[in-house]
């Protein structure tokens, strides 16, 4: 190697705006993998009117959908269903004593701390 060697100077060099701010990005969103253990459990499951419902992992769900859910709580169940689980699952009427207990139990299932941080308590 010789001594004039810079790190990059071979590197092709970045034509648009774009090209120049992915070379400098901070963080790329795009490469993460989730490390949470939690990522292998299956998703919490439940029965209304003989059809199973899956819920996904919390983790999982849009930033854009937890601000929704924020301010609409009635959102929390549906928010974490499949769009075919969601029509369904508004098609009835379901009790809150019901949907506060399939609530608690997806919390409890999750791990999920209902204290101000909203994070897995684990």
């Amino acid at each position: 190697m010789s001594d004039d060697y810079q790190p990059g100077a071979h590197a092709a060099p970045a034509h648009t705006a774009a090209e120049r701010a992915a070379q400098t990005a901070m963080l790329d969103l795009d490469a993460l993998e989730r490390e949470d253990p939690a990522k292998n459990l299956p998703p919490y499951s439940f029965l209304l009117h003989g059809r199973r419902i899956e819920l996904i992992d919390p983790v999982e769900i849009d930033w854009q959908t937890l601000i929704e859910m924020a301010q609409n709580p009635g959102t929390f169940a549906t928010a974490a269903m499949n769009r075919s689980d969601r029509e369904y699952f508004e098609s009835y009427e379901v009790p809150s004593w019901k949907l506060d207990k399939l609530i608690d139990g997806y919390q409890e299932y999750y791990d999920i701390d209902t204290g101000s941080s909203g994070k897995r308590k684990g």
